[in-house]
């Protein structure tokens, strides 16, 4: 399912579904070591060119989930999304954004973070929403914590980064 489009509080910017246009700017913004570093490493430093459509067309490479593109002036900027637990923990969701270097602090994520968290809490039985990151990762835990999630505690040696295990933070949401 794609992400609908959701207007983000400020002027030109908005979270939408993913274009096929899309496949030549969002690369742009995402081959950036100071964004990958805080990213999956599933998702590659520099997008390889096979993946680009696919990247334009669904918004992400191969993640899953409900995934859209953050846009400024609609020109893609970044992706956001949204994945449901299944089984037992299909109560809990997991949100994401990642935002291309020229655009933080200007509150996209803030807002995209929002959206997804409301978007998560209108599915039928969902309780939680939730996010890890990277424990090195501060302005993204402040837009979480700006959100209302509060910190869950730190999974160490949680994930891989570079080869090199790491630390993520675990931050959550209750639906009120």
């Amino acid at each position: 399912m794609r992400i609908p489009t959701i207007p983000l509080t400020l002027p030109g910017r908005k979270l939408r579904a993913p274009r096929l246009g899309d496949a030549e700017s969002l690369p742009l913004h995402a081959d950036n070591r100071a964004i990958w570093r805080n990213l999956s490493d599933r998702f590659p430093l520099s997008v390889p060119a096979g993946d680009r459509a696919s990247l334009g067309r669904a918004g992400h490479i191969a993640f899953g989930g409900d995934h859209g593109a953050l846009a400024f002036d609609d020109v893609a900027v970044g992706g956001a999304g949204i994945v449901q637990g299944e089984g037992q923990i299909c109560c809990n969701v997991k949100i994401g954004c990642r935002l291309g270097a020229p655009f933080p602090g200007r509150g996209i994520t803030s807002a995209a973070a929002r959206a997804l968290t409301e978007l998560a809490f209108v599915r039928p039985g969902v309780t939680r929403a939730f996010a890890g990151m990277h424990a090195d990762n501060l302005a993204s835990m402040r837009v979480l914590q700006n959100n209302g999630f509060e910190r869950e505690g730190v999974m160490r040696k949680n994930v891989m980064k570079a080869d090199c295990a790491i630390d993520r933070v675990l931050w959550a949401k209750i639906r009120p």
